[in-house]
């Protein structure tokens, strides 16, 4: 299953925020019942929301590198610190207090359809990476591998 769309919501003074349909709908069929997996991104001020069969995907493939590669140790911590995280009665998605400072969640966030999981960005910091990137898109071909639509 693949996860697409950009969604904005607001987050409540208590860190919940309201899982959109589309959203709630592809979790919900990608979870197949399991529990869903809320982790720090390991590259970007957001947070990664996905299944647990996913989380188990790049839990296996993260330990499958050496403990003694530093990037590896960090992509392993990252990946086992996920916490489980359900919806409530409400459709609603309580972030913690460290994931909500991690990616510097407020008022507004967007959840962006990222493949197999959804990234959960503060709107103002998505804006500016936004920007920025679109500011740097492509400087060097070369480093893409050849992009057929």
């Amino acid at each position: 299953m693949y996860f697409g769309g950009e969604y904005v919501v607001k987050m409540d003074a208590k860190g919940r925020v309201v899982v959109p349909g589309p959203v709630r709908e592809a979790l919900q069929e990608a979870a197949d019942g399991k529990s869903l997996k809320l982790m720090r991104h390991y590259a970007e001020p957001c947070l990664m929301l996905t299944s647990a069969g996913v989380w188990q995907s790049m839990m296996d493939q993260v330990f499958s590198y050496s403990r003694l590669n530093q990037s590896a140790r960090r992509l392993q911590r990252i990946i086992s610190a996920a916490m489980d995280c359900s919806l409530d009665a409400s459709n609603r998605l309580l972030v913690s207090s460290p994931q909500r400072n991690y990616a510097q969640l407020d008022k507004e966030v967007i959840f962006l359809g990222m493949k197999n999981t959804f990234e959960i960005w503060d709107r103002k910091t998505y804006e500016s990476w936004d920007q920025e990137s679109k500011e740097q898109a492509f400087v060097d071909k070369d480093e893409l591998p050849a992009l057929v639509f």
